[in-house]
């Protein structure tokens, strides 16, 4: 009889023990799911900020672009308006 006292509470100790154990994994698990989350979250992010990025580079590059236009009419008018054209576009040696 004490015996079997003894196997049982061995028994239910061992259980116990395997329980906390589960538990824990079962936590570290989902300490895991949640990183792996937060993780996946900041890559988005991370590549939305990329797109964003190539979109105001682009508009960069569009707006110096309609300026560099804007201001080689002005010079051409302007040029045209006084009759003088600068040496190196009268010579062809432009570039």
């Amino acid at each position: 009889m004490m015996v079997g006292l003894i196997r049982d509470k061995r028994v239910a100790d061992a259980q116990a023990e395997a329980n906390k154990q589960r538990q824990r994994a079962d936590k570290a698990e989902a300490a895991i799911t949640q990183a792996n989350q937060q993780v996946e979250q900041a890559s988005q992010q991370a590549e939305q900020e990329r797109l964003r990025a190539q979109k105001a580079e682009a508009e960069l590059a569009r707006v110096r672009a309609e300026y560099e236009a804007e201001v080689l009419d002005r010079i051409r008018r302007l040029e045209e308006f006084t009759g003088m054209a600068a040496p190196e576009r009268e010579s062809g040696d432009a570039g």
